[in-house]
């Protein structure tokens, strides 16, 4: 009778009482969706000196994508997360020192901003490291102003004309005969 309740789980008889024997598991870890710019570095590794990357901080909107956030925001070249709780920033990491890796089912605890989420685990870490970004390859007689400005309202581009396109180069907007013109 108890296995057709609980087909799936252990079932301990002691006389006329049966126990059903439930094991908690963490979650699988999740591969993160990181912000452009960052990719993981070591998925897994236990926590120790030379995994611990800088300067560490609890942060209860904790997930992979604002730890890198917070990180980028002060110019570290990595981001790592541990404990759920846990963001790491700093400027050296050396994966071949930060030894052993560990199973990926040992860097599954939920993330304290997102449940469904992972961020490494007890004295485990997920690490992630800045990537070189590829300058855009510009058309012939093109030249780049600023490599990133904040649009706001008052646009940092003047002009009369916004659009979206799906497929958004610099090339692009060459073909559709879009110019820089002079602010003022």
């Amino acid at each position: 009778m108890h296995a057709k309740l609980f087909p799936m789980l252990p079932i301990i008889s002691i006389g006329s009482f049966a126990l059903v024997a439930l094991a908690l598991t963490s979650s699988a870890f999740v591969v993160p969706t990181l912000p452009a710019g960052w990719r993981i570095e070591s998925p897994c590794v236990l926590l120790n000196s030379a995994s611990t990357i800088g300067i560490n901080w609890s942060l209860n909107f904790n997930t992979p994508t604002n730890c890198v956030q917070y990180c980028a925001g002060d110019d570290y070249t990595y981001a790592a997360v541990s404990d759920g709780s846990q963001c790491m920033c700093g400027n050296s990491y050396n994966p071949a020192l930060a030894t052993p890796a560990v199973p990926l089912s040992e860097c599954s605890t939920p993330c304290r901003g997102d449940t469904s989420q992972t961020c490494g685990g007890q004295s485990r870490v997920t690490v992630f490291t800045r990537v070189a970004v590829t300058p855009p390859v510009l058309p012939a007689g093109w030249t780049e102003v600023s490599a990133c400005a904040i649009d706001a309202s008052n646009r940092v581009l003047s002009g009369d004309t916004v659009t979206s396109l799906s497929n958004n180069t610099p090339l692009a907007c060459k073909h559709r005969d879009y110019r820089l013109r002079p602010l003022g």
